[in-house]
């Protein structure tokens, strides 16, 4: 009850090893004249991968029950991402996001109702989304798939949960500062390998067609039809019209026919990707009391010289062992960000 055993030793061994499922190895020295041992096992992180951490409880893969998903901090920190959303998905079969950073796990359970699933957080519900966590803060995540959650969290949990564990410090003692970052380059996009029409070859085909398809047309007929029309369309019309003489309209054609469009958004609209994250932690430890902070950074600029996301995040957690059997968990985090998406949807129709 109190947690005493007895263990039979041969004689003249000097070790004994004590061991649990997720927790650190206590290797014990032996003495002859001494024959009670006081063991105490404290969780190994190294091996949080043999047990399931539901929320309520951990246990070991042996007696979980339903389907499960668990993702370390190793496996998250090999993704480079500004969000936490992009580091799941591909690590956890049956993770899917949708539009607005909507998340399904195993496709659509409803067609009126709430799809998104239920995430947990140290063990409280997150009403926010994920993008209010620091992904370098997290030492694992335990996806929840099927109704055997809803044992444990109620009709919430139909959607499956997500149950996200922070970093708690060791009860070891101790400071520590930590600074983590990572960047990424991606090289400027090149168009060239489309093989499209260069500009000149473009304003060829347009007054081709022109002269083919509607060769009297007139300016005053297209301007009445309050549409937009080609620039070269309007320019050829102006010329059938007598509104700018043909030296005019081969000067404006040459211009046209010398724009590499290719080169313009090369200059323009690209350039090269960055993406980074930065993050700066803190953690306290003592006896009865582990206190942590983190201040992070990441940011994404993209290829795509008209967007960018970055984000500013903290978070503060305060953990005081009241008892042995008592514990209070305070914790506060915030995140500020901006994000800008003008994604390019055309490819260029010149080349330079």
């Amino acid at each position: 009850m109190d947690g005493s055993f007895r263990i039979e030793v041969p004689v003249g061994e000097k070790t004994l090893s004590v061991s649990y499922v997720g927790m650190s190895t206590v290797v014990l020295s032996l003495k002859p004249d001494k024959s009670y041992y006081k063991v105490t096992l404290y969780e190994d992180v190294a091996k949080l991968d043999e047990v399931v951490v539901t929320g309520y409880q951990t246990i070991s893969k042996e007696r979980a029950t339903g389907s499960f998903a668990i993702m370390g901090k190793d496996d998250i920190s090999k993704k480079l991402d500004t969000s936490l959303l992009k580091r799941l998905e591909g690590g956890v079969a049956g993770l899917q996001s949708r539009g607005g950073g909507e998340l399904q796990i195993r496709g659509i359970t409803s067609l009126l109702g709430n799809t998104k699933p239920l995430i947990v957080v140290d063990g409280m519900p997150l009403e926010g989304d994920l993008s209010s966590i620091n992904p370098s803060m997290i030492e694992r995540v335990t996806v929840l798939k099927d109704a055997a959650a809803a044992s444990i969290y109620g009709a919430r949990a139909a959607n499956g949960v997500i149950v996200i564990n922070t970093v708690s410090g060791s009860r070891d003692g101790g400071f520590s500062l930590t600074y983590d970052g990572v960047m990424e380059m991606t090289a400027k996009p090149s168009y060239d390998y489309l093989h499209r029409l260069s500009s000149a070859q473009l304003v060829e085909l347009s007054e081709y067609v022109m002269q083919s398809q509607f060769p009297g047309i007139t300016w005053s007929l297209l301007s009445s039809q309050r549409q937009a029309y080609p620039y070269f369309m309007e320019l050829f019309s102006k010329r059938s019209e007598g509104l700018i003489s043909d030296t005019e309209y081969q000067a404006e054609r040459s211009r046209l026919a010398g724009y590499s469009n290719t080169g313009d958004i090369r200059d323009a609209l690209l350039r090269t990707g960055l993406m980074q994250t930065h993050n700066v932690s803190m953690i306290k430890s003592g006896k009865g009391n582990r206190f942590i902070a983190s201040v992070n950074y990441a940011g994404n600029h993209p290829t795509d010289a008209l967007s960018r996301d970055r984000s500013i995040g903290f978070s503060l957690r305060n953990l005081i062992d009241l008892s042995d059997r008592l514990s209070s968990d305070i914790s506060v985090s915030g995140n500020y960000g901006r994000s800008r998406q003008r994604i390019l949807s055309e490819s260029p129709d010149g080349a330079e």
